[in-house]
């Protein structure tokens, strides 16, 4: 599966996958396997298919577990001290910066609380080294009202430690992302 396969919108898990059980109930294996897995991954090429298909598993793993509301899955994605950063998200209302996973706790359930939604996985770019743009299409509608909302083009930079996301940039305006990185559309 490439990084712009149309596959990646249908599998997006619906359910735990082993790796995601195994992030759950034992965490500091999972950290530690996930490590040493990275160890690898940083020193390939951008071009490397075993690169591209690490860092699409982790964003696949990463968005399943959100869109289920798995929060024991989904911060078992970052790392504890990881920055959520929405200030370049047109109209967010909540916060603009959240930290660690107490902070994406907060991100996560006041998202739930107010929206139904579903992120979808469009592309991911390798930038090299630890960093990776990730392009996604929601679908969204009020929790309480079930209005729908015109769908959203995500643009996130994330940021990778020992396996982990340490950082993710969010934007609704691709061009502010690309540029942001040194990119281009």
């Amino acid at each position: 599966m490439t990084s712009g396969s149309p596959r990646l919108r249908r599998v997006t898990a619906r359910r735990r996958t082993a790796d995601d059980w195994l992030l759950v109930l034992v965490p500091r294996l999972y950290g530690a396997l996930a490590a040493i897995g990275w160890h690898v991954v940083e020193r390939l090429s951008p071009r490397s298919r075993m690169r591209r298909a690490m860092l699409v598993r982790l964003c696949l793993r990463t968005y399943g577990a959100f869109n289920r509301r798995d929060l024991p899955a989904f911060l078992g994605n970052f790392t504890s001290d990881a920055v959520y950063d929405t200030s370049h998200v047109e109209g967010w209302p909540e916060r603009q910066v959240y930290q660690g996973h107490a902070g994406l706790t907060e991100m996560a359930r006041d998202g739930f609380a107010t929206w139904d939604f579903w992120l979808e996985l469009a592309e991911v770019r390798d930038l090299g080294g630890n960093r990776v743009v990730v392009l996604a299409d929601d679908r969204m509608t009020g929790a309480g009202s079930g209005v729908e909302l015109a769908p959203v083009r995500w643009t996130q930079v994330a940021t990778v430690r020992r396996g982990l996301c340490e950082r993710v940039d969010n934007y609704t305006d691709r061009r502010e992302a690309l540029e942001a990185v040194g990119l281009s559309e």
